[in-house]
C-alpha cells in the first residue's frame, strides 16, 4: 500500500504547474516587465511553498510533539498528508500508512 503514495516531487510538480498559469499570465499582462517578472515569481512560489512546509510541520510539532513525533516515526510528513485535491489524491488509509 505504501507504494501508492504519491511522491513529493509529483507534489511539488502539481503546486508549481498550477501556480505557473498565474505567472504566465501576468508576464503577459505586463510584457515589458516579464523579464524579472518571471524569475521573481518563481522565487516567490518557492519560498511560498517550503515556508509553507516548515510552518505546517513547527505547528504540528509545537501543539502536539508526542503526535509530532509518532507521524515521523511512521515517515508521515503533516504538510504532504494536509494537501488536498488536486496536489495529493492520496485516500486516508494511504496518508496514514507506514512509508517504509
Amino acid at each position: 500500500m505504501p507504494e501508492d503514495r504519491t511522491p513529493t516531487c509529483l507534489i511539488q510538480l502539481r503546486f508549481f504547474r498550477m501556480c505557473s498559469q498565474v505567472g504566465n499570465i501576468a508576464a503577459i499582462l505586463l510584457a515589458p516587465f516579464a523579464l524579472p517578472l518571471l524569475p521573481g515569481f518563481a522565487v516567490t512560489l518557492f519560498l511560498l511553498y517550503h515556508g509553507s512546509r516548515i510552518l505546517t510541520n513547527a505547528f504540528v510539532w509545537l501543539f502536539d510533539p508526542a503526535g509530532y513525533q509518532q507521524l515521523q516515526e511512521r515517515g508521515i510528513d503533516p504538510f504532504y498528508n494536509s494537501l488536498g485535491s488536486p496536489l495529493n489524491n492520496d485516500s486516508d488509509t494511504i496518508r496514514m500508512s507506514r512509508i517504509n
